[in-house]
């Protein structure tokens, strides 16, 4: 079976959520990650229990789920994440990497250094993670991998 591992998933609703159902449902196993200290930040205090809840709603898919915490703002939790998920699933062949700070800011009102923030933590962490999954594909996987393709889906403003 194909293995997927999918960041950001803190949430039960969401974008993370929504992949890792469809990618289970179309026979992958998923490794799943999040940083619950930042939920509890951002979410209710009942979303504690979210993700374990995903891992649970995955394998009566009949599918391999597991989960781990990372925050992946360090540098090293890319590989740390990779070896703990890889050692419960096996390797990796793609990921969804969802993890990003999502917090609502005013345009006019949002600081430079608020800015810094969001591209500290929605880019390079991403970037981290691509990086290892290339550096742990096989060559015969054809090279794909060294052109990865990466998007965003909510990028807004609010007034």
């Amino acid at each position: 079976m194909p293995n997927v591992l999918i960041t950001g998933a803190g949430r039960r609703a969401g974008l993370a959520a929504a992949c890792a159902l469809t990618l289970a449902r179309n026979g992958w196993d998923v490794g799943i990650s999040c940083w619950r200290p930042y939920d509890r930040e951002t979410g209710p205090a009942s979303a504690d229990r979210e993700p374990l809840d995903l891992v649970e709603e995955l394998r009566n898919l009949g599918n391999r789920a597991e989960l781990a915490e990372a925050d992946l703002n360090d540098p090293a939790a890319p590989a740390r994440l990779f070896d703990e998920l890889e050692g419960r699933l096996g390797r990796f062949t793609a990921l969804v990497a969802t993890y990003c700070r999502d917090i609502e800011l005013p345009l006019l009102g949002t600081s430079a250094e608020e800015f810094d923030r969001h591209f500290a933590v929605n880019a390079r962490p991403v970037a981290l993670v691509v990086q290892e999954l290339a550096r742990r594909l096989p060559a015969t996987t054809g090279g794909w991998w060294r052109s990865p393709v990466t998007l965003s889906v909510r990028t807004f403003l609010t007034e």
